[in-house]
């Protein structure tokens, strides 16, 4: 046990000189940092809240972070999760979905649009109205993939608390206020069956596996950031795409994708205090009203022209998150295959894209206040 391996978050971000020794009291850090997260979880998933073992490990480490705990996370637990978490998440991306979403191509043009118009006027919204660096406001304000932004954004210079509070509150409202204001204007009949994937066999998961730390491999190459989370994802969107593999991970592996970029995100709270998570949250709130009010605007818009119920496309276009919307849509009864489809694209455009511009950034110069909120 002496070897020295530096703990916390040292991609892309200054770091103290010294790194931390691999001892029994680090270990017992992670473990400890490990139990509050599932805690967390545990509690909001009793509580039947949205996301919950996501952000009930967000919220517990970052009270525990806040408090003067130490919740650093050593960097090969965070590739790990990053693989495995990308390697999930591209398991959607099945031949039948491929082939949905060439159906409805103006739809999908008019979503692409949307995501960045969303992205550009909520980024500016945080860089200036609420004064955030432009990092912070870049990834405070992409529209969805919730565990893919916190991943990448705790990677960067930006303020990871300003940065989770401003995600977690837009899921959180989205999945609280959406359907009682769908079912308020009375949007939508029911048009279609969910589509349930199965859960994946131990070959498919092992190629996904093999897959996605190759692909982790070659965008470190390239110098892509967050290369094992964006490598892993690629890869695992490739083989389910084209039918080598098969279903989602099961739920014990992505309970361990969720707990741990919860906990990674959460400990990333050290040094915030009160007053600033307040005034985070008002103007976090600021941002969720140009977001949903862009994508509720062009959703009306588009189910105008193509004569389908305002609330099914609402769903396609929110920026929440795949599963979330497309649960919702099978509640309320709307066609679960439109919303899938077009959420699915969506997760495509961010996770892409959000690599280029990761880059673009990191070697751009940090702002003038960047010190004073990174």
């Amino acid at each position: 046990m002496n070897a020295v391996l530096r703990i916390g978050h040292d991609q892309g971000l200054p770091q103290p000189a010294a790194g931390v020794a691999v001892t029994w009291r680090a270990i017992f850090v992670l473990l400890r940092t490990a139990a509050i997260a599932l805690a967390g979880g545990a509690i909001l998933t009793f509580l039947d809240l949205p996301a919950a073992w996501l952000s009930g490990a967000v919220i517990a480490v970052g009270v525990a972070a806040v408090a003067g705990l130490d919740t650093r996370v050593p960097d090969p637990v965070v590739t790990g999760v990053m693989i495995l978490l990308g390697a999930s998440l591209g398991a959607g991306a099945t031949p039948e979905t491929v082939r949905q979403a060439a159906e409805w191509p103006l739809s999908l043009v008019f979503l692409v649009l949307t995501v960045f118009v969303v992205q550009i006027a909520a980024q500016a919204f945080f860089r200036r109205v609420a004064g955030w660096d432009r990092e912070t406001s870049f990834y405070a304000a992409v529209p969805g993939v919730l565990s893919l932004v916190l991943m990448l954004a705790s990677t960067s210079r930006a303020n990871m608390p300003r940065v989770v509070v401003a995600q977690s509150l837009r899921v959180f409202l989205l999945i609280v206020l959406t359907p009682s204001f769908i079912n308020l204007i009375g949007s939508g009949q029911a048009r279609a069956v969910a589509i349930v994937l199965p859960v994946a066999g131990f070959r498919d998961i092992l190629v996904t596996l093999v897959a996605a730390i190759a692909g982790g491999i070659l965008f470190r190459l390239f110098r892509v950031p967050a290369a094992p989370l964006f490598g892993a994802l690629a890869a695992s969107i490739a083989v389910h795409a084209a039918g080598f593999a098969s279903g989602v991970f099961p739920w014990p592996l992505l309970l361990v994708g969720f707990v741990g970029i919860g906990a990674i995100a959460g400990s990333r709270f050290a040094g915030t205090d009160l007053v600033t998570l307040r005034d985070t949250a008002l103007a976090s709130l600021g941002g969720f009203v140009v977001a949903v009010g862009i994508s509720a605007l062009c959703a009306w818009l588009v189910a105008t022209l193509l004569g389908r119920t305002f609330g099914e496309v609402m769903l396609a276009y929110a920026p929440g998150s795949l599963d979330v919307m497309t649960t919702l849509a099978f509640a309320l009864g709307l066609d679960t295959a439109f919303v899938a489809a077009h959420q699915f694209v969506r997760f495509l455009i961010v996770g892409f894209s959000l690599p280029l511009w990761a880059r673009w950034m990191a070697n751009a110069p940090p702002d003038k206040d960047q010190s004073e909120t990174a």
